[in-house]
């Protein structure tokens, strides 16, 4: 299996692993929520190399903090933590704006290297994962795996909660950044301004309070807002444009930053 201790600059820990013809866990970092997002797969043979595009979950957010897990379970809460890093001095910009590109990379010899770069600033820090005294062993593995199986639908069924919530919580985000440009541009009255803004302002309230509906509570949340403002975000122009992008941004799992993150 691939353990680890992170190594950075001169402060190395752990020892080289044995060559390893494939992955026996999948790798990959906790998004908002506490979701598992793979980026190697289990079973993937060596050498591989894969990345992913995230972005960030808080407005004007500096720092995301990196928590690199193998597992295969839908929280990482059940996998096995690898190591972590931040990410700093990002530049200000609103929630999903910024775009994080994780690429990782396991060589022959089971050595994790992942890098993470903010698109936009060019930002980047970088580590290099090894085995560890502390790592799991082959019967923890097997355990892991069997206990994947048992609870798949379990599993799914988080993760569809978990997805259901970020992408209403990103398309309330995404259409402020809208509202805000169509106030700049004067695409809207006053009133229909502060209007839409009470009704996306009250679903996030919402959001705050409720952090364990089912998907489809979620998911009818989100129909409800869309049919409650289209009467008044079709007076912009490029309604249907954005109601695009918000689509898009729900497909970028976003990063938590240092704060205590939301489920």
């Amino acid at each position: 299996a691939v353990q680890a201790a992170v190594l950075n600059g001169d402060q190395a820990s752990g020892q080289q692993l044995a060559l390893t013809d494939v992955t026996p866990l999948s790798l990959g970092i906790e998004t908002a929520g506490g979701a598992m997002d793979v980026i190697i797969p289990r079973n993937s043979t060596l050498p591989v190399r894969a990345e992913k595009i995230f972005s960030t979950a808080t407005d004007n957010q500096s720092v995301v903090t990196i928590k690199v897990f193998e597992g295969e379970r839908a929280l990482t809460k059940d996998n096995h933590l690898l190591g972590e890093f931040d990410l700093v001095d990002l530049p200000p910009a609103p929630k999903g704006q910024l775009k994080i590109e994780a690429k990782f990379s396991l060589d022959v010899e089971g050595i994790l290297h992942v890098a993470v770069v903010d698109l936009s600033s060019g930002k980047h820090e970088r580590v290099s994962i090894a085995r560890d005294t502390d790592r799991l062993s082959t019967e923890d593995v097997s355990r892991l795996v069997a206990e994947s199986k048992q609870l798949q639908a379990e599993d799914a069924h988080l993760k569809d909660k978990v997805t259901a919530r970020n992408s209403l919580e990103t398309f309330i985000y995404n259409l402020k950044l809208n509202l805000t440009k169509a106030e700049q541009q004067r695409k809207l009255p006053e009133d229909d301004i502060r209007n839409v803004r009470a009704k996306l302002d009250e679903s996030l309230e919402w959001l705050a309070t409720n952090l364990f509906r089912e998907r489809a509570e979620y998911e009818a949340a989100q129909n409800e807002l869309e049919s409650g403002l289209r009467t008044v975000l079709e007076k912009i122009k490029s309604f249907e444009d954005m109601s695009a992008s918000c689509a898009l941004q729900a497909t970028d799992n976003p990063i938590p930053n240092r704060s205590p993150m939301h489920v």
